[in-house]
C-alpha cells in the first residue's frame, strides 16, 4: 500500500462521510419505498403476492445495507481512538527516552 496513509483526523472523517452517505441512501431508498408502496393496490392476486415478497426484500436488503455501512463507521471511529491511543504513547515514551538521554 505504498503511497497511502492515514491519521486520527482522516480516520474521524471518513466515518462521519459514511454516517452521512448512509443517511442520504436510506432517505432515498425510503422515498423510493413509499413510491413503490403506493403502487401496491394495482397488484392482484399472485402478482400481489409477488410484488409485495419483493417489498419485503426490498426493505430487508435496506436495512441490511444501513446496518453495513453503520459497521463500518463506527469500526472506523473505534480505529480511529486506537490510532490516537498509540500515537499519545509513543509520544510520550519519546518523550521519556528523550529525558532519559538528557537532550
Amino acid at each position: 500500500m505504498a503511497g497511502y496513509s492515514t491519521g486520527h483526523p482522516e480516520l474521524v472523517n471518513g466515518a462521519k462521510d459514511i454516517v452521512s452517505t448512509n443517511e442520504s441512501v436510506q432517505a432515498v431508498l425510503g422515498q423510493l419505498g413509499n413510491t413503490i408502496d403506493g403502487l401496491s393496490s394495482v397488484w392482484a392476486g399472485g402478482a400481489a403476492v409477488a410484488f409485495n415478497k419483493l417489498m419485503e426484500r426490498f426493505r430487508e436488503d435496506a436495512d441490511k445495507l444501513q446496518k453495513a455501512l453503520m459497521d463500518i463507521a463506527t469500526q472506523m471511529d473505534d480505529t480511529a481512538a486506537t490510532y490516537l491511543q498509540q500515537e499519545e504513547e509513543q509520544a510520550a515514551e519519546m518523550s521519556n527516552i528523550t529525558n532519559r538521554l538528557g537532550s
